[in-house]
């Protein structure tokens, strides 16, 4: 039998030995040299002998195809982990069902995606919360530097979202059709959210304004970059 040997997220036992009893594979992620199979994996803790669903990277590239297929890990006998990496537990965050833009900052994702978890389980304040958290994490780094030259943002639209916001539509380093959107910044931010009384429609303008948001400043800056570069690569060829 396979075997498998990770931190229990049932128990909390450390390196506990897990038996796989089941697999799927999901699809290959990465490109090139970094392409990987994914695989979930049923797998039951010999310590509290509680089952979990373990997400699992393959270590090695698999360019015949051999693992893409339901089952091929069980196939193996004794311990996988030479051949296989854990990337996560299936838990709440699965449950999710608004993803976050591509070409975040590492920061920004998580924030994003805790936020998305809470919004799912219907934790509407800490979803609130955490959206905030990740539009301040993101429009900060759009900042310039502080250098004492005109015309640059004040000490309040350093500190405070809606202010910073605004400066940054103001100046164009944020497109103006934001601008409707950035309300909520303000309505859900303030009294609701040391009050605990944001509900499902507050959360859900968060997320529409943090969506807009980072793929006008972090996806489609990306997203352009890489296509020029294909266009450079292809006219060297």
């Amino acid at each position: 039998m396979a075997e498998f040997v990770a931190n229990c997220p049932r128990c909390g036992t450390k390196a506990v030995t897990f038996d796989v009893r089941g697999d799927a594979y999901l699809r290959k992620e990465g490109l090139g040299e970094i392409e990987r199979s994914l695989h979930e994996a049923q797998m039951r803790c010999r310590s509290c002998r509680n089952s979990s669903i373990a997400i699992l990277k393959a270590a090695l590239r698999d360019p015949s195809g051999q693992m893409c297929r339901d089952g091929a890990i069980i196939e193996f006998n004794g311990n996988v982990n030479g051949g296989f990496n854990l990337v996560r537990f299936i838990s709440v965050v699965d449950q999710a069902t608004v993803t976050p833009p591509d070409y975040l900052p590492e920061a920004v994702r998580k924030c994003f995606q805790e936020g998305a978890a809470c919004l799912a389980i219907g934790a509407y304040n800490a979803a609130a919360a955490m959206f905030r958290l990740c539009l301040d994490l993101a429009t900060k780094s759009l900042l310039p530097v502080a250098d004492g030259a005109t015309g640059g943002p004040n000490q309040n639209q350093r500190k405070k979202l809606f202010d910073r916001v605004d400066w940054l539509i103001a100046t164009g380093r944020l497109p103006a059709g934001l601008g409707p959107l950035a309300f909520c910044v303000r309505e859900d931010g303030n009294d609701g959210a040391h009050d605990g009384t944001l509900g499902k429609a507050d959360a859900e303008d968060l997320v529409d304004f943090a969506i807009s948001l980072l793929e006008r400043a972090f996806t489609e800056p990306e997203r352009l970059r890489l296509a020029e570069e294909r266009r450079i690569q292809r006219r060297a060829t």
